[in-house]
């Protein structure tokens, strides 16, 4: 674990699901586990419990958000 140890504790207000995904990515949490990073493993948890069924995915590359995302709307 690197850095400031609150953006390693569990999150003070809700997340939403981009960022979640983004959290994930972020190198402070380069190293860490979920065993390890209450954020990874509130994240990770989090994600799954909400369908997002491959948590590691960034929020472009996940299906569950984009089909979530009006902005990719077909419909007329």
């Amino acid at each position: 674990m690197r850095g400031n140890p609150v953006f390693h504790d569990y999150p003070p207000n809700p997340l939403t699901v981009a960022r979640m995904h983004h959290e994930l990515h972020m190198s402070r949490h380069a190293d860490c586990t979920p065993e390890t990073c209450a954020m990874i493993w509130y994240c990770r948890g989090r994600l799954i419990e909400l369908g997002r069924l491959n948590p590691d995915d960034a929020p472009g590359e996940c299906s569950a958000c984009r089909d979530d995302d009006p902005s990719r709307s077909t419909s007329a």
